[in-house]
């Protein structure tokens, strides 16, 4: 693309701010070539209509009343632009929004979609509200990367296939997934956040969110198997050459790891390791923070970076480091949370179970804590038993107690997760 694209936008309205939504995107400096509106009740879309011929927004309203993925397909098949948005009514734009991304678009003509930052309206407290990073395609099968607000795609793309699954409830993540399949995504890093998104209310039942998120994952497991392998054998070549004492060689290698998969942690561990290697442990600490980041669990780079943090001058020590700084986190492991205890004033077995799984409480939460009334034997007393019962001959009995017996130290390992569940029922809260 020598110019800037021209760009439609799909807007989904699913009974939030609709009419701040369109105001915003009247409000663009780059000027959309059409809006097509999706969902909404007739209300929302008599008033959305209003408010277009007054701003000059070239809005169509399509004929769906809902704003699903058959009703989001049914509006990227009508698109004209060179390329589009999918944006939903709690997305509210900066007037450069169309602006930054088409300019990405002009100088990175290779990507199929472009993207920046985000800010995130319904982040959890203690959690950023800025969101978006480099794009990797072996974290991408695994975790968002960025939201599809924020987002221009090319309109390649629908001639390629892509398209949102009917099948799953929130197919987003899965529409920019097959985009990857088919051409990289070019992070805008100078961009600030361009679009401020407003989660949709999850599905309240568990059991099809599960489902849902199972069905994703194994429809993805090939491509994530693929690039993990990939991305790992890479990192695994350049810790070779760095075992063999060819630092320059391996810090090559890592940096070559790093350009196809950005923000791996592996490669930036590794890099790290080079960095420290060539006494440099401020850029050491750099990329093991990074690293930290997307794994803050794993033990060997807390392990480096507890070198790093006591060669910089203790666990006091701070530097600014670019805006880094050294925190004072333990290499501990976390401590496990206390064994629950049994619920009072439980409800009765044939009522509904209070969680709202729509089953009977015995067949449910109840269940779980009705085995939690068995007290197992220690895993030491199961083995003797089991051992005294092969002497005397009686071998199956001695599988039969070994099996029972292991089946009730796992129950007592899963009891703590389920019980956990089990807390979420307002009799639990109570309790």
């Amino acid at each position: 693309m020598r110019m800037a694209p021209s760009v439609s936008i799909v807007v989904r309205a699913h009974g939030r701010d609709l009419a701040s939504a369109l105001r915003a995107l009247a409000a663009q400096q780059h000027p959309p070539l059409e809006v097509l509106l999706v969902g909404g009740t007739p209300h929302a879309r008599h008033d959305a209509d209003v408010l277009a011929r007054q701003t000059g927004l070239p809005l169509i309203c399509l004929d769906s009343t809902r704003a699903d993925a058959g009703a989001t397909n049914l509006a990227l098949r009508q698109v004209r632009g060179e390329a589009f948005c999918v944006l939903d009514d709690g997305s509210l734009c900066a007037p450069q929004y169309l602006t930054a991304l088409c300019e990405a678009a002009r100088s990175h003509p290779e990507a199929l979609a472009w993207y920046s930052r985000c800010r995130v309206l319904d982040a959890m407290p203690g959690i950023t509200p800025l969101f978006g990073r480099a794009f990797n395609r072996a974290l991408f099968h695994y975790d968002k990367l960025f939201e599809l607000a924020a987002a221009l795609i090319d309109r390649r793309a629908l001639a390629l296939g892509c398209h949102f699954d009917e099948t799953l409830d929130d197919g987003d993540q899965d529409f920019l997934q097959q985009i990857a399949c088919h051409g990289p995504a070019y992070f805008s890093t100078a961009s600030p956040p361009l679009v401020d998104v407003l989660h949709r209310a999850p599905d309240p039942h568990v059991g099809r969110r599960l489902v849902t998120a199972q069905r994703q994952q194994a429809k993805w497991a090939g491509e994530r198997l693929h690039h993990t392998l990939r991305s790992s054998l890479l990192c695994n070549r350049a810790a070779l050459l760095f075992d063999a004492g060819d630092v320059a060689a391996a810090q090559s290698q890592f940096e070559a790891t790093l350009t196809e998969y950005p923000d791996d942690p592996l490669a930036l561990h590794g890099l790290a390791r080079c960095e420290l290697a060539q006494q440099r442990p401020m850029m050491a600490m750099r990329h093991v923070l990074a690293a930290l980041e997307l794994d803050p669990d794993n033990s060997e780079y807390r392990e480096t970076a507890r070198r790093l943090r006591s060669q910089l001058g203790g666990p006091t020590a701070t530097s600014s480091m670019g805006g880094w700084s050294l925190p004072a986190w333990s290499t501990a492991p976390p401590a496990l949370p206390p064994f629950p205890q049994p619920l009072r004033n439980l409800p009765a077995n044939d009522v509904p179970c209070p969680c709202g799984s729509a089953a009977r409480y015995a067949h449910c939460c109840g269940k779980t804590w009705a085995s939690s009334a068995t007290t197992p034997c220690s895993l030491a007393k199961a083995l003797h038993n089991a051992e005294e019962q092969l002497r005397r001959g009686e071998g199956a009995h001695a599988r039969g107690a070994q099996r029972r017996d292991a089946g009730m130290q796992s129950r007592r390992i899963v009891l703590g997760t389920a019980s956990a569940r089990c807390r979420t029922c307002p009799v639990a809260a109570r309790a």
